[in-house]
């Protein structure tokens, strides 16, 4: 199909000049960035000014609470909570009561708490107040034990001074801002006494119990002018510094951008019309964007979706074919290295042995397989043959196969000369978690070395090749079962023959048998048992290699169609 120029498709118009767009544009983006830089300067710096006065607040009120005596603020606060429990928190009431506390008995404790206070306010620098209160959690009552009386203050005249038991209502927000150690404090702006911000620290008893907090209320009233200048100051530099930018960026646009983007559309208009050149991937977004402006800009925008196209096509091509390679290529490396570790294949495999040879090998189809062949001495006088194919493909048939092989040894290294009892279990293990429900063709035989006895079980695979000392290779017919993991519950049979001296017995699996040439034709057991008979009296390793090198002849070149396995054995006695 041939891919559609949306270049060609724009219409031809009156492109206007850029000079005009700059100009606002400019001054627009001037006045953007000047705003935004204006209101995060003064954010920034309002913020870190309001943090440093609330630390400083929270560092008196440290002072205090280390400072104060332990006893009397137990004493006090609990005078003040009495007079708190006790009143129907009517000012005049509150009042009063406060006026009978700080007069009665308590009256010492209560002027050493505030001679503290006093101590470290007239310490510091602020117009500071300094008060000790407790807080109750079910009512949401901050409660006022003691504040500081100013010089000429008068008790229960001066509205700012609080007796003890008074009531500060205070929500969970509000005294989490008065008493975390990090972050701004609880700011609050009053027409007395302008912006205020506080800060609480606890004070805990000689016995580690709580006896309520000291709050510092620092005036923010200076703090109030400093922004304000700052804030005109910055404006003012600001401002200024935007407008000579502006005029400055409006003429080095003027200049630099309408011929640059000119030059760009003729280039990549050739770049469009090149074929074969290589490309680097760019963002996908020419082709979603309506930039239909009417100047050179549209121009270049209709460009850059033709290109974007060829760009996305090509390179999400080359992209996810070579990454996918890559991956696939370096896990099917590994995995083949691993499988092939898991297969016997160091020949001759039993040197000490006389009385038999045998070659075997696995060739996978592609990188992994799901072939198994294994052979091992199960005693002095009994040797397990294994071979098998398992359903499926990839992956997930090389590790059913691996799990297959480990399981068919470990069972007939237990159970013994007994393949239908080694098969059984077998099946009834792989059976257990088998969600792939993959299954596994499998031909295991026990040979007693000593007799030429040999006994198999035959689930579901090709039939094998006898060899014969005086009569060459045949199919043997014997007794097939269904394959291993097909069903839970099977019956395996046994089959039997007897190896004299000389003979040979060949075990492949349907990657032989059902080779494909060109034309689609099979290799076929026809033509396996004729490579067989070429020369039968060879050694296992010569027989296996003249069968691979018929059925190399027959594929003409053709990609393997299934994993090819073969083993032989040639039994010669004693």
């Amino acid at each position: 199909m041939k891919k559609e120029n949306i270049f060609e498709k724009g219409k031809t118009r009156l492109f206007k000049s850029l000079r005009t767009r700059i100009f606002f544009l400019t001054a627009l983006f001037g006045l953007v960035v000047g705003s935004s830089a204006v209101m995060i300067g003064y954010t920034m710096y309002s913020g870190s000014t309001d943090l440093i006065y609330a630390q400083q607040a929270l560092r008196t009120a440290q002072i205090a609470a280390a400072l104060i005596d332990k006893k009397d603020a137990q004493i006090a606060r609990d005078a003040a909570l009495s007079v708190y429990d006790g009143t129907e928190k009517e000012v005049d009431e509150e009042k009063k009561a406060g006026l009978v506390v700080l007069n009665g008995e308590h009256k010492e404790s209560f002027a050493n708490i505030e001679r503290t206070l006093h101590e470290v306010r007239d310490a510091t620098e602020g117009e500071d107040q300094v008060y000790y209160m407790t807080y109750d959690e079910d009512r949401g009552h901050m409660v006022f034990i003691v504040d500081i009386v100013d010089e000429g203050d008068k008790l229960g005249e001066n509205g700012d001074f609080f007796f003890p038991g008074t009531v500060w209502l205070v929500d969970p927000e509000t005294k989490e801002l008065l008493t975390n150690t990090e972050g701004k404090g609880y700011t609050v702006y009053s027409s007395g006494t302008g912006m205020v911000v506080s800060k609480a620290s606890p004070v805990i008893g000689q016995n580690g119990e709580d006896l309520g907090y000291i709050g510092v209320d620092l005036m923010l009233s200076d703090v109030l002018g400093t922004k304000r200048a700052y804030l005109i100051s910055y404006c003012l530099t600001v401002g200024v510094l935007v407008l000579g930018l502006s005029f400055l960026l409006l003429r080095l646009l003027s200049r630099a951008t309408v011929e640059p983007i000119k030059r760009l559309e003729e280039g990549c208009r050739d770049f469009i019309n090149r074929l074969g050149t290589e490309v680097v991937n760019a963002p996908h977004f020419f082709a979603d964007l309506d930039l239909h402006t009417g100047d050179e800009i549209e121009k270049l925008w209709l460009m850059m979706a033709d290109l974007e196209v060829n760009i996305a096509i090509s390179m999400r091509r080359i992209k996810v074919m070579t990454t996918e390679k890559e991956r696939v290529d370096a896990e099917l490396s590994i995995a083949n290295q691993i499988q092939s570790s898991m297969l016997p294949c160091t020949f001759p495999a039993f040197p000490d042995r006389k009385e038999f040879d045998l070659f075997a090998r696995m060739v996978p189809a592609k990188e992994v397989g799901g072939d198994l062949y294994d052979y091992f001495l199960i005693d002095e006088d009994h040797l397990a043959l294994v071979i098998g194919d398992v359903s499926g493909k990839g992956i997930s048939a090389a590790l059913f196969m691996v799990m297959t092989k480990q399981l068919l040894k470990t069972r007939t290294m237990t159970d013994g000369a007994d393949p239908v009892k080694t098969i059984t279990d077998v099946n009834s293990l792989l059976m257990e978690d088998n969600k792939a429900r993959l299954f596994v063709t499998v031909f295991l035989g026990i040979l007693t070395i000593s007799t030429g006895h040999f006994i198999y079980v035959n689930a579901g695979h090709e039939y094998p090749a006898v060899g014969r000392r005086d009569g060459g290779f045949t199919i043997d017919k014997d007794i097939h079962s269904a394959p291993v993991a097909a069903r839970k519950k099977m019956v395996f049979k046994q089959n039997e023959m007897n190896l004299e001296p000389g003979d040979t017995l060949y075990l492949y699996t349907d990657g032989i048998a059902e080779a494909h040439d060109r034309e689609g034709n099979m290799f076929g057991k026809d033509r396996l048992i004729a490579a067989l008979n070429e020369d039968p009296d060879a050694s296992p390793r010569d027989i296996d290699d003249r069968v691979r090198e018929r059925v190399r002849e027959f594929e003409q070149g053709t990609e393997a169609f299934d994993d090819s396995t073969s083993l032989c054995l040639k039994y010669y006695g004693h």
